[in-house]
């Protein structure tokens, strides 16, 4: 008899578990079906926005690599240095690029140092900054599906 009893109220408990619980798995399974609805729908802008992104960016850096050699090799070296020798000084000295730069009777001047430090560092980290993104940046402006393809195998791994 206590076993029967024991029986009837597991039934009971567990209809009455099972009377509470589902209305939350209803709602939850509509909530999945709207969540799936709403990233098949939405997939296809998200997944543009983010190739767009990526080729903003890749193509920033490459820009920036320019910059930086253009600033580097051009724009700073001529800003210390003439073209040809003032004829008001005797002061200056003519370097390797062939322009006159200003010099003291110190051993080592300070245009001499921007020159050659801006020389070698904006070539240096200017074509590194350029040639470490041009290849992600023609890959997504040209290959875009591809791109796509090895960011979602490198996230997986």
């Amino acid at each position: 008899m206590s076993a029967q009893k024991g029986d009837k109220e597991s039934n009971s408990k567990g209809e009455s578990f099972e009377e509470m619980i589902t209305p939350y798995v209803i709602d939850a399974l509509e909530a999945v079906k709207n969540g799936t609805q709403f990233v098949f729908e939405e997939a296809p802008d998200v997944i543009r926005q983010y190739v767009m992104f990526a080729a903003v960016s890749a193509w920033s850096s490459v820009i920036l690599g320019i910059a930086i050699i253009f600033i580097g090799v051009y724009v700073l070296p001529r800003r210390i240095t003439t073209k040809e020798k003032p004829s008001d000084s005797d002061s200056y000295r003519q370097i390797l690029s062939g322009r006159w730069i200003k010099y003291s009777s110190y051993d080592v001047v300070i245009e001499d140092i921007i020159y050659y430090v801006a020389n070698t560092v904006g070539y240096i980290i200017g074509t590194a900054i350029f040639l470490c993104n041009i290849l992600d940046a023609i890959k997504i402006t040209f290959f875009p599906k591809l791109y796509l393809v090895e960011t979602f195998i490198h996230l997986i791994k």
